[in-house]
């Protein structure tokens, strides 16, 4: 049998993987990029014993998933798994495989980052927790998923179902049979920085100080062992990486660049270029450069100087916003 297991929610997806081992009895054996199988002979050979194998071939499709194998994996005692990541249903070969009768397909999508605080709340409610929605979302923006500010969404980082149930499974022990609580979160589940620097730099461009200063402190009173210059050190970083792509962004939309072009160039997620699209709307080209050359001087000042590292940085931000 030929399976087309495709989409983003690693989770679910293994759960249907270990349901078809557990259905079915057999032997389960993996390939993939960095254990690639010598032939196409390698996936229809049968273990002894049970006569047959359940073959996951992991984001290998473009090597084996042919019109000569695809009659042989069909028919086959083997239950042959095609899982990929990611499919461009646009192009003709996606489309002929979705609507091919002899292979099985089934799609994996992973919710979207608003949803997946309702996704978080079920999956607690299932296994006999509680956890109300305002901590369900909190811990979204621990996990980098979300805009802790609630407002634009960054989506900085890809939903990985697999992380999020690994989170849980810790915070439901953690908590027994209480609720779980925006302390549980903040303590176990490590702060994504990158989320809240980018939040930051929105707060500057939009001249929003009162988001800006309230988004500092969480910054540095986030969890983390670094000491403060190492975290300054490290927002500096971000913040001028931030304000670079927004200054690429304004000079690709001016000379009529597309997003598709931009995309290609940069490796960027659409919705990354969206964000910075929008973001760089607010502010000009020439109080981006100044903000960039303010970061770079504070960062030589930062090394010489006995103020801390973190009014020093409160400071510059003062002038600019």
């Amino acid at each position: 049998m030929l399976y087309l297991l495709y989409g983003q929610d690693d989770y679910s997806r293994g759960l249907y993987l270990q349901g078809l081992v557990k259905r079915t009895g057999l032997v389960r054996v993996d390939f993939g990029l960095d254990n690639l199988p010598k032939d196409s002979d390698e996936l229809l050979s049968q273990d002894l014993f049970s006569g047959g194998q359940v073959v996951v071939l992991d984001n290998i499709a473009d090597k084996f998933l042919t019109e000569e194998n695809i009659e042989l994996f069909a028919v086959s005692n083997n239950h042959i798994v095609f899982v990929e990541s990611k499919l461009d249903q646009r192009t003709s070969l996606t489309k002929k495989l979705l609507a091919d009768k002899r292979i099985q397909t089934k799609e994996f999508s992973l919710p979207a980052p608003e949803q997946l605080p309702t996704w978080i709340a079920s999956y607690v409610k299932e296994r006999g927790g509680n956890i109300d929605a305002k901590t369900a979302r909190f811990l979204c923006v621990q996990l980098g998923v979300l805009d802790p500010l609630g407002g634009m969404l960054l989506a900085t980082r890809e939903v990985s179902l697999a992380q999020v149930i690994q989170e849980l499974k810790k915070l439901l022990a953690y908590s027994l049979s209480e609720p779980i609580t925006e302390s549980a979160v903040r303590e176990l589940v490590a702060d994504n920085r990158q989320v809240i620097s980018l939040s930051i730099a929105n707060s500057i461009t939009r001249k929003n100080r009162a988001e800006l200063f309230s988004l500092l402190s969480r910054y540095y009173e986030g969890g983390g062992s670094e000491d403060e210059i190492s975290k300054t050190l490290a927002l500096i970083g971000l913040l001028s990486d931030q304000f670079r792509s927004q200054l690429l962004v304004q000079d690709a939309v001016s000379s009529g660049v597309n997003d598709q072009e931009i995309i290609a160039k940069t490796g960027w997620k659409p919705s990354r270029l969206a964000v910075l699209k929008r973001a760089s709307t607010h502010v000009s080209t020439k109080a981006l450069k100044d903000t960039l050359g303010k970061l770079e001087n504070l960062d030589m000042e930062l090394k010489s100087s006995t103020v801390p590292a973190r009014v020093i940085l409160e400071l510059i931000l003062a002038q600019v916003v």
